[in-house]
């Protein structure tokens, strides 16, 4: 290895003055003859007897040449001229005309000790720098243009030097000139070059020196080396200026991951421990190559979108501008129901298709709204491993690691190298891909939306085109079967009759099946709007839980659909799934009967015959009919029931259909609305239901009351009463009814009250059928005023304004409300229940009666105020106007309370004494 020195600082400095560049000259010249002297003595003589011909050993020694900002290179004092230093062992060493004569530069050791010579070498370095000072006299001398002749190899203990041989040379065209530092920028390339190979542990072959032509002689250029067996040019080393190229290896693949573990599997030097290791090592290798062809795939995938990103945003724009899909259906005017059916289906499979590719695009928009803020980390801490793989993938082996183990470990780390570039290279992409496709996105969105919904209109429109299509098919085939059980021979009058009675059947098939389909229909939208409002919960709450966050949690609670009315609609489907299918297995044995028609109408004519006697009356039944046409009109009309069964057949198996998609939709729309419930009951306790009380509230109350009396509904909702009273007026006349009876035997209940709590108190029993009686009546008179709450609650609810729904929930709590504390006070009454069959003292019956009509008349309207403002608008103004009805309602509730129990009051006092 050559060793680098630094010249030193007393042959840096030039020396001033005619004195100085004695001094110098003396100073190089004991230099020089030391040098010659340790030479001598280090290298001493070869074994063998040496002679003056052509295998005289040779002292060369081929020494880059460095240069600083202070120096000059030694090719820059004379750069026609090689500076070597070549001394022949065979001659005098002491001979100074020779020795002055060579130049220093290149040393080759051809005998002798090889550690002399890198002593030879450190000297020699020195010598260099100030030869190559400028304004040195060795630097202004002239190189010898004598060139080295070719020596064999030496025999016995002469060896030669572990160095590479000397680079060829270029020589410049005719009429060029050569820049002095080319050789040397030459010279240290291959020094680098060498230098790495012997880091890399490559040992360097014996070479025989060629002579080097002097690069002045005009007209010949310098002979590459040659190798010394064959005589062929030897493949020059290329070296770049960091990593020299020593040797090509293949890349590393799973096939040759798969090759070392194979041999490594077959030694049989290795133990269990090693091999287990190195199996794992070999197995993280290949799985890490299958990761990284996966990134490779997907680098190759999201470039190609990148590039071709304008053109697929050309190509959507311009579907775009295309009329959308027409969402009435194109069939011919005289298709049947069965080719209708068809045509509905390949609609039905284009829907789903365009709902499957919004899903699609759904999700991965939702992945890239996740991972597009990630890349930038991804990238850093990508890269940061990349490197850090790198440098463990660079560094030794530990000590005494055994050399298996090694290759597999740096086999994994390479492979680990490999991921990490081709995982860094495709999150670049991936990140271009966004930015150049960010344009794409919305556009395709816009035109998956756009084909979805004329789909969905498509598939309704044949809803309602096959039900009118049905519905005609089942009035002609009414038609035809009156007409042939008109015209039905009597001996076959059954078989018309049977056959009207499956068309008539159908009919009533049919209406059951469109009602059942408009309750599926409403059910699936209110699966999908409660699917939405869920998911839009769910990445509102990802954000942060805010009093807005609780003010639509609490509306999105009340606006919730009731999950029992969902469970009663399933348990009707579920009934009528096992009527149905029990019709449809007669039907279809009925349908199986009729295979064989030929068979079928012999055997009707068969038991007609037997029917009709004697052959006289089976000529007189007949009337001239010949038994070939009755036979035909037999034939018709099986032709005619096997027909409608297949019909009535298909309509049952869309029937069974339609109500399992109904318990499905149910299920899922119950399981749906028990976890939004539990959800929002789970997050709403954390989340401040109101802002706090502020100056603005008194404001900010008025507003609200104001923008309620003047809301944009009430006028919608007044002619909706309307109307609805002009419609449903069997419901309304049903109330009076209800309302007149009750208020009609209102006063006879109460003599009934009073003359069964005399009855009680002369026996002496228990008296307790009279107390259940009594108590009884007095909740059915209690009711007259929570029926009418109700019945308006319940008739708001068939409206689908939000005010509608928002005062029909205000008045059914009302109502409940009502009946509850009004039952209470109507036991307190004056001969009442509480009174004549428990005996309470009448102080504090009377006290409890007044005590509850105040808090009838004072809380019931701030409870109804309560419950409207949490619905109405979304609940907006349940922190003002229902904020301040609650708290009215708290204090009158605390004060009929403090009446109540207070131990020196009408109740419990009277109790205690």
């Amino acid at each position: 290895m050559i060793h680098r020195h630094k010249t030193p600082d007393v042959f840096s400095q030039p020396c001033a003055g005619t004195a100085g560049s004695i001094h110098r000259t003396m100073g190089i010249l004991a230099i020089r003859c030391a040098t010659g002297i340790v030479g001598m003595l280090l290298v001493g003589f070869p074994s063998s007897p040496l002679t003056a011909d052509d295998s005289t050993p040779q002292l060369r020694w081929d020494l880059p040449v460095e240069t600083t900002s202070d120096q000059t290179s030694l090719a820059d004092a004379d750069s026609g001229s090689e500076f070597s230093f070549r001394k022949n062992l065979a001659g005098n060493p002491f001979d100074t005309d020779k020795a002055s004569s060579d130049s220093f530069g290149d040393f080759r050791l051809l005998g002798g000790n090889p550690e002399a010579g890198q002593s030879i070498q450190r000297v020699s370095l020195i010598l260099l720098s100030i030869q190559a000072e400028p304004g040195s006299q060795l630097a202004s001398q002239p190189d010898s243009k004598v060139p080295t002749e070719t020596v064999d190899q030496p025999p016995g203990n002469v060896m030669l030097l572990n160095t590479p041989p000397p680079s060829p040379r270029r020589v410049p065209a005719e009429g060029q000139t050569e820049r002095p530092g080319n050789r040397v920028a030459a010279r240290r390339q291959a020094d680098e070059g060498r230098g790495t190979q012997e880091r890399s542990g490559q040992a360097q072959p014996d070479e025989v020196l060629r002579p080097v032509p002097s690069p002045t002689t005009p007209g010949r250029a310098a002979d590459p080396p040659q190798a010394p067996a064959t005589g062929q040019t030897p493949s020059p080393v290329t070296t770049g200026d960091t990593t020299p190229e020593i040797q090509v290896t293949p890349p590393l693949t799973a096939e040759v991951v798969a090759s070392r573990r194979t041999a490594m599997e077959q030694r049989t030097d290795l133990s269990e421990e090693v091999k287990l290791q190195a199996l794992k090592n070999y197995q993280q290798a290949i799985e890490l190559l299958s990761q990284k062809a996966d990134a490779d795939k997907r680098y190759a995938e999201q470039k190609n979108q990148k590039e071709t990103g304008p053109a697929l945003i050309a190509d959507v724009k311009a579907q775009l501008e295309q009329p959308a899909i027409r969402p009435e259906p194109d069939f011919p005017p005289d298709s049947s129901v069965a080719e209708l059916d068809q045509l509905r289906l390949a609609d039905e499979e284009l829907a789903s298709e365009a709902r499957r590719g919004l899903e699609e695009w759904e999700t991965k928009a939702k992945i890239r709204a996740e991972r597009r803020p990630q890349m930038p980390a991804l990238i850093e801490s990508t890269r940061k491993s990349l490197e850090e793989a790198e440098k463990a993938f660079r560094s030794p082996a530990p000590e005494g690691e055994n050399p298996v183990l090694t290759q597999s470990r740096q086999t994994q780390q390479e492979a680990m190298v490999m991921l990490l570039k081709s995982q860094l290279e495709q999150y670049r992409v991936e990140q271009m891909r966004y930015e150049a496709l960010n344009e794409l996105f919305p556009l395709q969105r816009d035109l998956l939306l756009r084909n979805r919904n004329a789909y969905e209109k498509r598939l309704e429109s044949w809803k309602a085109i096959l039900t009118e299509a049905r519905r005609e098919e089942t009035a002609r085939q009414a038609r035809e079967a009156r007409e042939k059980l008109q015209n039905a021979h009597p001996r076959l009058r059954s078989l018309a009759e049977r056959n009207a009675e499956l068309v008539a059947r159908r009919r009533a098939l049919q209406e059951f099946l469109t009602e059942k389909s408009t309750d599926l229909t409403a059910i699936s939208g209110k699966l999908t709007s409660v699917e939405e409002q869920f998911e839009n919960v769910n990445k509102k709450n990802r954000v942060r839980l805010t009093t807005a966050l609780g003010v639509l949690l609490r509306n999105q609670r009340n606006q919730l659909p009731d999950a029992d009315d969902y469970y009663d609609i399933r348990l009707e489907a579920e009934e009528d799934l096992v009527r149905l299918q029990t019709e449809q297995m007669q039907l279809t044995d009925e349908r199986n009967d009729l295979g064989d028609i030929e068979t079928q109408v012999s055997a009707v004519l068969a038991d007609q015959t037997n029917l009709a006697g004697t052959i006289e009356q089976q000529q007189v039944s007949t009337d001239g009919f010949a038994s070939e046409d009755l036979r035909q009109m037999a034939y018709e009309l099986l032709t005619d029931r096997r027909k409608y069964l297949d019909d009535l057949l298909a309509d049952y198996s869309t029937g069974l259909q339609t109500l399992g998609e109904t318990d499905v939709a149910c299920r899922r729309l119950e399981s749906l609305i028990q976890q939004f419930e539990a959800y929002i009951d789970e997050r709403v306790l954390w989340i401040r239901s109101a802002s706090a009380v502020g100056i603005g509230f008194p404001a900010k109350t008025i507003e609200t009351a104001r923008s309620f009396i003047w809301h944009p509904e009430w006028v919608p909702l007044i002619m909706f009463i309307i109307s609805d009273a002009q419609e449903s007026w069997i419901e309304y006349a049903l109330l009076l009814a209800v309302l007149g009876v009750l208020v009609g035997f209102r006063r006879r209940m109460k003599s009934t009250i009073a003359t069964l709590g005399v009855t009680a108190q002369k026996q002496t029993g228990s008296g307790i059928p009279q107390t259940l009686l009594a108590t009884l009546l007095t909740i059915i008179m209690a009711s007259v005023w929570s029926v009418i709450l109700w019945f308006i609650g319940w008739r708001l609810g068939k409206c689908d304004l939000d005010l509608a729904s928002a005062m029909s929930d205000a008045f059914q709590f009302a109502a409940r409300w009502l009946w509850n504390v009004n039952s209470f006070r109507g036991l307190c009454r004056q001969n009442g229940v509480a009174q004549s069959f428990l005996e309470w003292p009448e102080s504090i019956v009377q006290s409890l009666k007044r005590n509850l009509l105040l808090y009838i008349a004072g809380a019931l309207p701030l409870a109804f105020i309560v419950v409207a403002s949490d619905k109405v608008d979304q609940g907006t103004a349940s922190d003002s106007v229902g904020r301040l009805a609650f708290v009215l309602y708290s204090l009158l509730l605390a004060t009929i309370l403090r009446r109540l129990v207070n131990p020196n009051g009408s109740v419990i006092g009277d109790l205690l004494r």
